[in-house]
């Protein structure tokens, strides 16, 4: 009987841990960014597969990989992008890269780039990556359905911060430009 009560409680407790786990999402901190080719729908790349990280080499840098994230959380994001972008002094750059699983995702990457576009947040790219691109994998962005974003914060390729579901709040937008401006050092 005792050692059923033991099992037992070790079985919760570990579910319990389990259930606490925080999302995981990205490369971590100290890990490099790599080659890929996303379809940039917006920016200064707009047209073309450009390589974000073979383009723009040790700049610092951020990629925000949408995966399943309201359009108002994404577009306060871009907006917040936009602006450090604007006012780096060391020439960063700004990605938001949607991942396209659905029509759905496909008409929120669409509709994002032309607000982008129509809001003059033109120093930000939107892009599309497709779920079978490498890049999902190499950066290792998880597709989980409870990861609404994953935001990777470079600098000379080499990730200084990552986060995972960043919210438009002022408190999340304010640890992005933290993390923005430690790119920038």
């Amino acid at each position: 009987m005792k050692n059923k009560i033991l099992t037992l409680f070790s079985v919760s407790a570990l579910a319990a841990v389990v259930l606490a786990a925080p999302l995981s999402s990205g490369l971590k901190p100290g890990e490099y960014v790599s080659p890929f080719h996303p379809q940039h729908l917006s920016g200064p790349d707009k047209g073309t597969d450009t390589c974000p990280p073979c383009k723009y080499g040790n700049l610092p840098a951020v990629q925000v990989w949408v995966n399943k994230e309201d359009a108002k959380t994404t577009a306060a994001i871009t907006e917040a992008v936009n602006q450090e972008v604007a006012k780096s002094k060391k020439n960063l750059k700004g990605f938001v890269l949607h991942v396209i699983k659905d029509k759905d995702s496909k008409a929120l990457a669409e509709s994002a780039a032309k607000k982008a576009e129509a809001d003059g947040l033109v120093k930000v790219a939107i892009a599309t990556v497709e779920p079978s691109n490498e890049a999902i994998a190499n950066y290792k962005i998880s597709l989980k359905p409870e990861v609404r974003n994953t935001v990777l914060v470079y600098s000379k390729r080499k990730i200084v911060a990552s986060m995972v579901n960043l919210k438009g709040t002022t408190q999340d937008l304010g640890r992005l430009r933290q993390a923005l401006a430690l790119a920038q050092k």
